[in-house]
């Protein structure tokens, strides 16, 4: 009873000891969705450090993980779930500031994401759904200033979007449909007069489009364009 016992107490500590097992993430190679130590065909179970620091059970990631840069800046920090991103998380320019956050369902962006310039202003945001964009979309000039703003669906621009110059004033705006401009679109200078205007058929300009010097004046490329000359 008692070499049984030892047995099974050997057993359980041999098992311990292997789910506990160090290794430096170098050491670590991918086949097949799942990662071994080298010249090993059990897929590993342990911890790993290093430049990539986490748990790994049966060759796939588990639980919190973080990655380092060359630098020693901390380069991302998540969670896995059998293998898969889950809930929320963060990455890392080498500068330290953030690169871009937000929230993974089963591996796939699905939610809010906020995305940054290398200096960490505010460069887009908006939401996914099951790996794609979908939703309403901001992206900014530098200070805070939108740039462009519109929906997505299923990863494609969808209905009206406005794009912005510098000083706030509206660059361009049109809808798109399933991804390809539609319909009238029309752009502006900086000081809000008109610069062209024209029709989009699927993403392709379509008939007589107008062009417009910055005093209101038109444009003889206007006409070049109305007798059949390509322009772009």
């Amino acid at each position: 009873m008692r070499y049984l016992i030892f047995l099974i107490m050997f057993f359980s500590l041999a098992i311990v000891s292997e789910a506990e097992e160090l290794v430096d993430w170098y050491d670590l190679t991918q086949r097949e969705g799942l990662y071994y130590k080298e010249k090993q065909e059990i897929p590993f179970t342990g911890e790993a450090t290093g430049q990539m620091r986490g748990r790994l059970i049966d060759g796939l990631f588990e639980g919190s993980w973080v990655f380092y840069h060359r630098n020693g800046e901390l380069g991302l920090e998540g969670v896995y779930l059998n293998g898969k991103r889950e809930g929320f998380w963060k990455f890392y320019h080498d500068t330290g500031q953030r690169k871009y956050e937000g929230n993974y369902r089963d591996g796939r962006k699905h939610g809010s994401w906020k995305f940054f310039t290398y200096d960490g202003e505010l460069l887009e945001e908006g939401d996914y759904r099951h790996g794609h964009k979908d939703g309403p979309w901001v992206a900014y000039h530098y200070f805070g200033q939108p740039r462009v703003e519109g929906d997505y669906r299923d990863g494609k621009e969808e209905g009206l979007w406005v794009s912005y110059h510098y000083n706030g004033q509206i660059r361009k705006n049109g809808a798109f449909k399933n991804g390809l401009k539609e319909g009238l679109w029309v752009t502006y200078h900086e000081d809000g007069n008109l610069r062209a205007q024209g029709k989009y058929i699927k993403g392709q300009r379509e008939g007589y489009w107008d062009f417009y010097h910055k005093d209101g004046t038109i444009d003889p490329i206007s006409a070049m364009y109305k007798e059949g000359v390509k322009i772009d």
